[in-house]
């Protein structure tokens, strides 16, 4: 095959194979698509120190303990192109290693394996993105019964993502163009009775835009999404349930309870754009969203343990870009607000803001700063259900980096990354506040790059 190596190493041999493979099963699709164009691919392996003083972000008025340890990876990039036509296939593999043999249960092997189809003509494009992801999850649990410290247990889960999505791009006129977009999406956990919840979604937006000039378009877009959620979970009652009602894991004074919803969101927006200066563009998206939600907690024999919530929403949904990319400095700031589902399937409102900056401070030294904050305000009922009452949560994040280039073959990585989040005290859930500190120190070495 071209671009291999005659006398791979080991690593080197199984990219072979993973080439051969994949170039086995795309033999099924259109001959055109693989016996013209050409083949490529890159790959590397890296070690990752990692240390967390508060791992799973627990209250800062708990005892948290901190967690360290080693995460090695294996990454490729396999591409294949002819004149109009791309595809691209990225693997990633990682492997724990815990420094205390006490957290040695919850070593996981993650994978990574996302890629897309675009097919490229004068006047539109057609594209199809996949991912599937499976990869370890530690959180903090309070329903967990197996941990002497139920409050703070590090919950060994595995996450499993699927995504497919298609998109098309249609040129009408030389100022005027449609895009639509679709995907779906499914999340799947390993582990029953954690407060977690699986879900599916889908997604459908289509956008008209009108260039007004060289520099300035303007646009409408119309888009609408479905997510459902479902998980099991232990719910509390203040008298002995029934026998027949409690099952394993949950306590005597439990219920076994299974949570289900489904989020409708249908959103309008007005859209622009500017090129403010050669190197500096401007995007601003403005409109309404409605959201219709639907809640209910029923017993494993789908028996109503507490009546189901109807709730309806309506918003300004917007979203602002600022992008700089200069000679040796680049930025992206940008903001937004929508409703969005929680992991619940209840509506919340979302709020984000966040800078992304990228600086080259020497040929092969380069310096990344990202700030990100996200509130999410959502739309609780009371046990009077009379009144509603907004409880908030807020997530941020700093993060500074620093990448070195040592050779074509070497580059390390040294990070830090600060953690907040809280929440708002209510009647129901008392207030948050957790923080968490980490460093990561890695190293890259490069087995093969990609022809540029």
């Amino acid at each position: 095959m071209p671009g291999l190596p005659p006398n791979p190493t080991v690593a080197e041999g199984l990219t072979r194979k993973t080439v051969r493979f994949l170039s086995a099963l795309l033999m099924l699709l259109p001959g055109s698509f693989v016996m013209a164009g050409s083949w490529d691919y890159g790959a590397n392996v890296g070690l990752n120190f990692n240390y967390n003083d508060n791992p799973t972000l627990a209250d800062d008025d708990k005892d948290s303990e901190s967690l360290s340890k080693m995460l090695a990876s294996y990454n490729m990039d396999i591409i294949w192109q002819e004149p109009g036509k791309r595809f691209t296939f990225e693997p990633r593999v990682t492997r724990d290693y815990y420094f205390d043999s006490d957290n040695s249960d919850l070593e996981n092997t993650d994978f990574f394996l996302p890629g897309q189809y675009i097919i490229s003509r004068a006047r539109d494009s057609f594209g199809v993105n996949f991912d599937y992801r499976e990869r370890n999850v530690l959180s903090e649990d309070s329903t967990i019964l197996e941990s002497s410290d139920s409050a703070n247990f590090r919950a060994d889960d595995t996450q499993t993502t699927y995504g497919l999505g298609i998109n098309y791009n249609l040129i009408l006129t030389p100022v005027d163009q449609l895009t639509f977009l679709g995907r779906w999406g499914k999340i799947d956990f390993d582990r029953e009775f954690t407060g977690r919840n699986d879900s599916d979604n889908w997604n459908f937006s289509g956008t008209y835009s009108h260039n007004i000039s060289a520099r300035q378009s303007v646009g409408f877009g119309l888009n609408y999404s479905n997510f459902e959620a479902e998980g099991k979970n232990c719910l509390n009652f203040f008298t002995v349930v029934p026998p027949e009602l409690s099952f394993d894991p949950c306590q005597p004074t439990q219920i076994n309870a299974v949570n289900n919803s489904e989020t409708d969101n249908y959103s309008a927006t007005l859209n622009y754009s500017v090129n403010l200066t050669p190197s500096l563009n401007f995007i601003a998206k403005f409109g309404k969203q409605k959201s219709e939600s639907t809640t209910s907690i029923k017993d494993t024999n789908g028996n109503d343990l507490i009546p189901s919530t109807d709730t309806d929403q309506d918003g300004e949904t917007y979203d602002f870009a600022l992008n700089g990319d200069y000679q040796r400095y680049s930025f992206n700031l940008s903001a937004g607000r929508r409703v969005r589902p929680s992991t619940t399937g209840s509506a919340q409102n979302t709020t984000t803001l966040s800078l992304d900056q990228e600086y080259e401070i020497t040929p092969k030294l380069t310096g990344k700063l990202l700030l990100e904050g996200i509130e999410r305000e959502s739309v609780i009922r009371e046990s009077n259900d009379t009144d509603l009452a907004d409880r908030k949560r807020r997530n941020y994040e700093g993060r500074l980096q620093l990448n070195w280039k040592i050779d074509r073959k070497w580059a390390t990585v040294l990070r830090y990354t600060f953690r907040k989040k809280d929440f708002d005290r209510t009647a129901t859930i008392d207030s948050i506040d957790a923080t968490s500190n980490q460093i990561n120190i890695g190293v890259t070495y490069s087995l093969k790059r990609i022809k540029r």
